[in-house]
């Protein structure tokens, strides 16, 4: 059942137009055109956007790059709030019908850090639950993890979303992580799309009503709660017991020589000793992504290299409220010794390739979540021969 509506910001809750502000305060032609050559292309916007240094620091940098359009370079810094010529027609209202029905509303926007005069300008945006910006997280739409960041600091299921924007390749992004979208032409189009995905939602929809909800056991490591529901077919379960636990992360690491770090400990549930990637708990508001780099620097000493998103699974759907991701690491190094809480005994183990598809082959990962993103690489790489 739908119900998170996801925006875009630029293109479709407000509105900008590079072109008239570079004609309005570089007249000249060949002088516009040589700014906006420079300044305004794919390559740069993505790093404005991602915002890796401090917008200032990277304005100062193209300002030694090309000394002879500093003066532009500078009247775009002090006069950025006029790039925004309004909210776009239609979505305020919109957006306040849509909240009154109960909606929840979310931003997710590539901007850099220029968008809080924005954000402080126009109303509509006060009218958002919550929102992530590409300069904040470093992180730029389509790549799957700005997603994921969302999902994960708002506790949003996919499947429940429908994201918005007017560039398809970004909807895609948010398609590939589970999520509905609307292409964005107008406030006109997007109610009709909207409405549309929203009857399919609702003639598709086999969700349970709660009826009445009550917390058994609340701990850090168990929560347990007794759902009384209702399913579509009118039948009622009054005693369905769920299960609540934070988020979960894991990484494949491989090291630069290309061996797999893996983590050796004991597991008293199962009264075993297992090999496993290094994994943890996402704390709440926390990126999935940084929070694995976090699990793998204290567990292991390892970090750096190049991390993505890989998989993203329900440890059990039917009792269990939580998400875990695995991401792939490669070219991870040692930078420092394990940092450990009391409660940790880890003992790291370097493996190859064919050592890792051997045990995989013996059944020797007992961690399903942990065996399943690991079976889905060596499968992926042509690794089973």
């Amino acid at each position: 059942m739908i119900k998170n509506l996801i925006f875009d910001f630029g293109k479709v809750l407000v509105d900008y137009d590079f072109a008239a502000f570079f004609q309005k305060y570089i007249p000249d032609t060949a002088r516009c055109y040589e700014f906006a050559k420079v300044f305004y292309n794919a390559e740069m916007q993505e790093i404005f956007d991602r915002e890796a240094v401090p917008l200032n620091e990277l304005l100062d940098n193209l300002m030694e790059q090309h000394p002879n359009l500093a003066g532009e370079i500078r009247m775009f810094n002090e006069r950025y709030p006029e790039l925004v010529t309004g909210e776009m027609p239609g979505m305020k209202e919109l957006l306040v019908q849509l909240k009154a029905q109960g909606f929840k509303l979310y931003g997710l926007t590539n901007w850099c850090s220029k968008v809080y005069h924005t954000i402080e300008q126009y109303d509509i945006f006060r009218l958002l639950d919550g929102y992530v910006i590409s300069s904040e997280e470093h992180k730029v739409k389509p790549e799957p993890e700005i997603y994921h960041c969302l999902l994960s600091r708002f506790g949003l299921q996919p499947a429940e979303c429908i994201f918005t924007d007017d560039k398809p390749e970004n909807i895609e992004g948010a398609k590939r992580v589970g999520m509905q979208g609307i292409v964005f032409e107008n406030a006109q189009q997007f109610e009709r799309d909207l409405s549309l995905l929203l009857a399919e939602d609702a003639q598709n929809d086999m969700s349970w009503e709660v009826v009445k909800s009550e917390y058994l056991y609340r701990k850090p490591w168990l929560t347990a709660r007794r759902d009384h529901v209702k399913l579509p077919t009118g039948a009622e379960i009054h005693d369905f017991y769920v299960l609540e636990y934070p988020d979960f992360c894991n990484v494949i690491a491989i090291t630069k020589d290309g061996k797999f770090l893996m983590e050796r400990q004991y597991r008293h549930a199962q009264r075993l000793t297992a090999f496993e990637i290094p994994a943890g708990c996402v704390e709440k508001g926390e990126d999935p992504m940084e929070a694995a780099k976090r699990e793998l620097y204290e567990e292991t000493g390892f970090g750096g290299g190049k991390w993505q998103h890989f998989m993203t699974v329900s440890p059990n759907a039917g009792a269990c409220t939580n998400t875990s991701y695995t991401y792939l690491a490669f070219g991870v190094e040692r930078l420092s010794t394990q940092h450990l809480e009391n409660s940790e005994d880890i003992q790291v183990v370097l493996l190859d390739e064919q050592e890792v598809v051997r045990m995989l082959r013996n059944d020797e990962f007992h961690q399903a979540l942990m065996a399943a993103p690991l079976w889905k690489y060596v499968a992926m790489k042509g690794l089973l021969g």
